[in-house]
């Protein structure tokens, strides 16, 4: 004979049909819950295949691209933000597309210039979403630059990125880069910061930091920052005779 549970053992009938619906009413909202996660898990994994579409196109691009592969990688990048809207990598992602389509001369002046501005609406968002990401705020340096912005926002992008990310190769790049382009309308702090950059930089990429060096004719400055006892020196900084 089946023994009697201990819900029936402990509970008069009319508790006992009102537990057991609870019971039931908690295991479907477990079941919804559950299925909720699984949906934005799977938005996430469409997000994802979208984002690295758009990455892999973007850095493809050794030569200027075609409008075709523009628009496919703006395409997919602006997919990836369909699927999750605040993901900050997905939004640099598509700061950068436009980035590169404000630097292609083969199109008119006012898309570039739409470009432009567009990649600084999405690189806000990105670093609203990430604030400490220094790639980021690298990018809105870039895009300032050639909004030819050289305001406050900009002088603090530069900030940012040269504290946040003081040993990243590219980031440091962009910053000297930046900052020698539009040093007569820096501050003193900012022009103190482009310095600091520009030690950083002789330290891990001399030959790039050289090469600028010239292009901007600044090479005995560079040269005068540079200790003696660096043993690359007499390469890159030949003594007068």
């Amino acid at each position: 004979m089946k023994q009697p549970g201990i819900w029936s053992e402990r509970l008069p009938p009319l508790l006992l049909e009102i537990a057991i619906n609870h019971r039931k009413l908690a295991t479907a909202a477990i079941i919804l819950l559950l299925a909720g996660l699984s949906l934005v898990a799977f938005r996430w994994g469409i997000a994802d295949v979208y984002g690295f579409l758009a990455r892999s196109e973007l850095e493809s691009w050794h030569q200027p691209a075609s409008e075709q592969q523009w628009q496919d990688a703006l395409g997919n990048g602006l997919k990836a933000l369909e699927f999750e809207p605040g993901n900050p990598e997905h939004l640099d992602t598509v700061g950068r597309i436009y980035l590169y389509r404000a630097q292609n001369r083969a199109i008119d002046e006012m898309r570039r210039d739409a470009a432009k501005a567009n990649a600084v609406v999405y690189i806000h968002r990105a670093f609203k979403q990430r604030p400490s990401w220094p790639y980021t705020w690298a990018y809105l340096v870039l895009a300032k630059l050639q909004l030819k912005q050289i305001d406050a926002e900009f002088s603090h992008a530069i900030e940012r990125a040269v504290t946040l990310g003081p040993w990243e190769p590219w980031v440091q790049l962009v910053v000297v880069e930046a900052g020698l382009s539009s040093w007569k309308q820096l501050d003193t702090h900012t022009r103190t910061l482009i310095v600091e950059a520009i030690d950083r930089t002789l330290k891990t990429q001399m030959p790039a930091m050289i090469s600028k060096a010239k292009r901007y004719g600044i090479l005995d400055f560079v040269c005068a920052r540079i200790p003696n006892s660096e043993s690359r020196k007499p390469q890159f900084c030949p003594v007068e005779q």
